[in-house]
């Protein structure tokens, strides 16, 4: 017998089991997909990863300084030691 006709034995086998046992196998279907759905809406809203990435906020004060001269001396700066 070689491995092939070995392995085809075994699917046979275990189809037949499947149809002659079929209340058992759609009652195992049935259990399985019912934890499914009821894991599905019992599961807390963070189990999903975040797609957007994480945003920080900084505010920086210079008193003296026109916004602008803020925002190219000092915000600038920050924002791109912050990005690497």
């Amino acid at each position: 017998m070689s491995a092939m006709e070995h392995d085809n034995s075994l699917f046979t086998k275990i189809v037949r089991l499947s149809l002659h046992f079929r209340g058992v196998v759609i009652a195992v279907a049935a259990l399985a997909a019912g934890y499914g759905v009821y894991s599905l809406f019992t599961a807390r809203n963070d189990v999903f990863p975040e797609f957007a990435a994480k945003q920080i906020e900084i505010q920086t004060e210079a008193p003296g300084l026109s916004p602008e001269q803020v925002e190219q001396l000092v915000t600038q700066r920050i924002e791109n030691e912050m990005n690497g």
